[in-house]
């Protein structure tokens, strides 16, 4: 259980800036403002409401003693990581799909350039240069 409980502590906080980019990344300008209200309300409500919640029910329901409630701490945080595992994973493919990260080719030394989001100066319109 003590294994379970580390991980987590070790990447408890790394999902929500990738989460969070890959949003801003996605979101139309005019649409980013509610994305993110809503991204923050469903992480708020789910994640430090009913959290305590669903610990409480599962040392309740499968365990007993003093250590109970560190038992059922550890069996959510296990089971919330293998499901958080399968999201990561298929969000990654989702992206790498519609070209919001680059393909496994690319990583392996395929000599493509990425894909740019802003023009460089030699591209931009000569309404938009500087100087």
């Amino acid at each position: 259980m003590f294994f379970a409980l580390g991980a987590q502590l070790l990447v408890a906080g790394a999902y929500q800036p990738v989460g969070a980019s890959l949003l801003a990344k996605i979101t139309p300008p005019p649409l980013m403002g509610k994305v993110t209200a809503i991204y923050l309300l469903i992480y708020y409500l789910i994640g430090r409401g009913l959290g305590p919640f669903v610990v409480a029910v599962i040392s309740d329901s499968f365990y007993s003693g003093p250590q109970a409630l560190g038992f059922g701490l550890g069996t959510v945080t296990a089971i919330l990581m293998f499901i958080a595992l399968a999201v990561i994973w298929m969000l990654l493919r989702r992206a790498r799909r519609v070209g919001l990260m680059p393909s496994r080719r690319r990583l392996k030394g395929e000599r493509h350039a990425l894909p740019r989001s802003h023009p460089t100066p030699s591209e931009a319109s000569p309404a938009c240069r500087h100087g």
